[in-house]
């Protein structure tokens, strides 16, 4: 089976981690996932996914200091980041570009969009 691209989801809560990735395995994407900022950095540099799934809220460092230095990154800054985040904060979408991210979700999420937003990112 051929997989339609590699998503790397970062979450620091273990069940949204593996239900995430239950549902992106479904749609045939091959998923690596990290409970952590400094795990994810390290998993993209090593694997290369085709996509970032990033959530704001971890432990040091958060979603927004982990997009940024991914994006400051020379050997993973081409790779796409969304930002996922449970707050809905006001200023949270803003932020999320600021540090670099391609595009932002808000939880709960809702699938169509997501794999809307997915698809303009992995072909």
């Amino acid at each position: 089976m051929n997989s339609k691209g590699k998503i790397l989801i970062v979450d620091d809560d273990p069940d949204a981690l593996d239900t995430m990735a239950a549902i992106l395995e479904t749609r045939d994407y091959l998923v690596l996932t990290a409970t952590s900022g400094r795990e994810a950095i390290n998993k993209a540099r090593a694997e290369k996914p085709d996509l970032i799934i990033l959530d704001v809220i971890m432990p040091d460092p958060d979603g927004f200091e982990t997009c940024k230095m991914i994006k400051e990154d020379g050997k993973i800054k081409d790779i796409p980041v969304i930002l996922l985040t449970g707050l809905g904060i006001v200023g949270d979408m803003e932020k999320s570009f600021t540090a670099g991210a391609n595009d932002f979700m808000l939880k709960p999420i809702d699938w169509d969009i997501f794999f809307s937003k997915i698809k303009k990112f992995i072909l």
